[in-house]
């Protein structure tokens, strides 16, 4: 999986804020650093994920029956492709 899958299959190298590195903007709700609040505790599917200790909810056995995904992954295709290809 590309590091800049984030855990809801979106890719975070496509937002203006990511930056890929730990100590600018934000580093990607996976990475080790800065984080914007979405794309920290203020993202519930991020909570989530971190609780049960997974990557991306692409690992998770409810992912196909998840309403809070279900909706991110209705306006977004590509994110769902992401978490089928890798969990």
């Amino acid at each position: 999986m590309n590091d800049t899958t984030a855990c809801c299959g979106f890719d975070c190298s496509g937002c203006p804020m990511y930056s890929g590195t730990p100590t600018q903007v934000c580093c990607g709700c996976r990475g080790d650093g800065l984080r914007l609040d979405y794309c920290d505790d203020g993202c519930e599917i991020r909570s989530c994920v971190m609780a049960k200790g997974l990557d991306t909810c692409g690992g998770c056995t409810l992912t196909g029956t998840c309403p809070t995904l279900a909706e991110l992954l209705r306006r977004n295709p590509k994110a769902k492709e992401r978490l089928i290809k890798k969990p």
